[in-house]
């Protein structure tokens, strides 16, 4: 089917509304990919007889995976037609989830994970280009508002879900219970959800595959040395991220040369592009301060029980999943400057309120809801600005940058969010504070980092036009 007509075989709708819903129904899976193995990881390790460390590869190998491929799948969805790449990523990720079940040992089941991560990023850079392309005239923002909130309700449910399922069927259900939800999407795309028209202004040129294998190689090494280097020792760290900028400096090379880039800088001489791009960024390392320290600070400072300490957790992407649909439907309206801003300002509120008088427990939650509500309230104009900035023959170019800002987010604030706690726990601790108070301050002193963090955030939206994205 080559164009956006309804079709009669169609559970009924228009066709951008079908493109919405399947869109949102890959979001939704992909996140729920991430969020739902979690809680499964001690199961996994005492079949495997991995230890702590080991088992983390568990969720960090699907992670490299997203991270490395999100530009590729971005730019082979302009070449080839976003629906493609999107049904073929959903295809991928099945696969991967029937892997991961079926894994007779450890090292099997990561490469299978990785490449459940592959499938999700071709999902993730695709969904948000055919949402983009296919929405009415007015109605960007709502649509891609919708996309954010199941993205996070996928991450909601994605702990409680697994936990349930994992303690009465096993951990291999938990990956089960995925290929189902990804066949029934796969399914549901196949059958129901439209192709795009190719446009007079689509990309053209051929997918330079080695530039994206370079891409790929980089992103790797550099991301492992960034998040191991304190887990592994000197020689493979540097190895890891030796190699990483190796295969930078000959993609930067083979870049320069390409008449078809797998990177499309020109998107950065946009100033509404270029301020979402560093937005979405910021946005992420601040708010990591808080949401990777958070169990810490509740188990390690306040003597929670872990399962307690979950369910505080799970009030800010609650909140989130509430308000980025409204708040993506406003910036039709209303435009994404001041609805960002507004984002990241509450944002820096709700922190400052975490680093300075964090109080008992209900005040704790008051604030990571609040948090949860300037994230929602910045993510969908956010995103709204970002692809309205883009051409809409580099779609899935915008999709996969804005992705990688969030992955590259969120690894740099947990990473700066680590520094910081242990400075502050280091420094609390010379001073005869108890194991305790000693988490309680580092954690403190990480969430006022952030704040100022949200504060540039904010600072860095404001640089936009004001018209951007109405």
């Amino acid at each position: 089917m080559n164009t956006l007509e309804p079709n009669a075989s169609a559970p009924g709708g228009s066709a951008s509304s079908r493109i919405l819903l399947v869109a949102s129904a890959g979001a939704f899976a992909s996140s729920l990919a991430a969020s739902i193995v979690g809680v499964a990881l001690p199961k996994i390790g005492a079949w495997a007889g991995a230890g702590v460390l080991d088992v983390g590869w568990v969720m960090l190998a699907p992670l490299v995976a997203i991270t490395a491929a999100l530009l590729p799948a971005g730019r082979a969805g302009d070449l080839w037609g976003h629906r493609r790449v999107y049904v073929s990523g959903v295809a991928i990720a099945a696969a991967g989830c029937v892997a991961s079940a079926l894994s007779p040992s450890f090292e099997s089941l990561l490469a299978a994970r990785a490449l459940t991560g592959i499938g999700a990023a071709m999902c993730m850079a695709t969904a948000p280009a055919l949402v983009s392309l296919s929405a009415p005239p007015g109605r960007r923002g709502r649509a891609l508002g919708a996309v954010s909130t199941a993205v996070y309700l996928g991450l909601t449910v994605g702990p409680p879900l697994g936990g349930l399922i994992e303690t009465t069927l096993g951990f291999r259900a938990v990956f089960w219970a995925q290929v189902a939800v990804f066949g029934a999407i796969l399914v549901a795309s196949v059958r129901w959800m439209p192709d795009l028209p190719r446009r007079p202004d689509a990309e053209t040129g051929r997918f330079d595959a080695l530039a994206a294998l370079l891409l790929g190689l980089a992103l790797s090494g550099l991301m492992l040395a960034a998040t191991r280097w304190d887990r592994w020792d000197l020689h493979a760290t540097l190895a890891a991220g030796g190699g990483g900028l190796a295969a930078m400096a000959a993609f930067a090379v083979r870049e320069a040369r390409s008449s078809s880039p797998v990177l499309v800088l020109g998107l950065f001489r946009d100033r509404t592009f270029a301020s979402a791009a560093a937005g979405a960024l910021l946005n992420y390392v601040s708010v990591l301060h808080a949401t990777f320290l958070l169990p810490f600070l509740l188990e390690d400072g306040m003597g929670l029980p872990a399962r307690e300490a979950g369910l505080v957790l799970v009030g800010m992407p609650l909140a989130m999943t509430l308000v980025t649909g409204t708040s993506g439907a406003l910036s039709d309206r209303l435009g994404s400057r001041v609805l960002s801003s507004a984002g990241m300002l509450i944002s820096a509120l709700a922190l400052c309120g975490l680093a300075l008088a964090p109080g008992g427990l209900p005040i704790i939650v008051a604030w990571t809801c609040l948090l949860g509500v300037g994230a929602g309230v910045f993510i969908s104009p956010n995103t709204n600005a970002l692809m309205s900035a883009a051409p809409p023959g580099k779609q899935g170019a915008a999709a996969g940058i804005m992705a990688l800002a969030r992955n590259a987010g969120m690894l740099v604030g947990t990473a700066s969010a680590a520094a910081v706690f242990d400075a502050g726990r280091a420094v609390a601790a010379a001073g005869a504070a108890d194991t305790g108070a000693a988490a309680g301050y580092g954690v403190r002193l990480a969430c006022g980092v952030g704040a100022l963090i949200a504060l540039v955030g904010a600072a860095v939206v404001l640089t936009r036009p004001a018209s951007a994205s109405r």
